[in-house]
């Protein structure tokens, strides 16, 4: 039965990408059942039903009307994609990992007190083996960078529980081990002189938090002042899957 259910699950995410590959995550595009029994070698009858499932399952919009069908890939459906895609870097791209460049940019003070909790403090260094200093370091990503930010959140990473203290609830973090350079391309510079500063962190994503273009950075050291970086200065992080 798992096999079956793993096979089915198979076909219904080939159906998700064949949509997402036609433009189908950012608008709704017409898509005969047809259409798609050509493309993937089925019955029509075969075709249809695989997308009433995929809309039952939510990985889909489905919308007839007087011009015909028309679908476009639910939010659960990028979900899908993005944790498959994920899957992906892991096998093809283990060695380098994720790449995310942005800018610093200052927070607003409350990841000091969020990472002095002993509640976190004590997970990440049994889990992530860093004792971190006081604070976050944040990085703004620009516009063609923010997937990446989802793509982490649906990815397995490092579980960092979330606790109860001093009568408040603090939330399960997910954290992925990493590097850490300053400008890109000036590293890339002094890598030939083999001065480049590669130092190690690790990235963590609040589950409770979203829609947001920062990642906050942890090490045990004071990034800012290692990297000899200032506000709107770029970075590149490596982020290990």
């Amino acid at each position: 039965m798992n096999d079956l259910n793993d096979i089915k699950k198979q076909k219904l995410l080939h159906v998700v990408k064949l949509i997402a590959y036609r433009g189908g995550i950012s608008e709704m595009i017409h898509l005969s059942s047809k259409e798609l029994a050509k493309i993937l070698g089925t019955t029509q009858q075969t075709a249809s039903n695989r997308l009433i499932s995929c809309t039952h399952l939510g990985l889909i919009e489905r919308r007839l009307t007087s011009r015909g069908q028309y679908v476009r890939v639910a939010s659960r459906g990028v979900k899908l994609l993005q944790q498959e895609y994920a899957d992906y870097i892991r096998i093809f791209n283990e060695s380098r990992g994720l790449c995310v460049r942005g800018k610093v940019v200052s927070g607003l003070g409350e990841g000091r007190y969020y990472i002095a909790q002993e509640g976190y403090k004590k997970q990440f260094e049994k889990k992530l083996s860093i004792s971190p200093y006081p604070g976050t370091f944040n990085v703004k990503l620009p516009t063609d960078e923010l997937h990446k930010i989802e793509l982490l959140r649906n990815a397995k990473g490092i579980t960092i529980d979330g606790f109860k203290a001093e009568e408040r609830t603090f939330g399960e973090v997910k954290a992925f081990h990493a590097s850490i350079h300053a400008s890109f391309k000036d590293a890339v510079k002094d890598s030939v002189k083999g001065n480049i500063k590669d130092i190690k962190c690790a990235v963590i994503i609040p589950m409770r938090s979203h829609h947001t273009d920062v990642i906050e950075i942890i090490s045990e050291q004071n990034l800012r002042r290692a990297l000899e970086v200032k506000d709107g200065n770029d970075v590149e992080i490596l982020i290990k899957f």
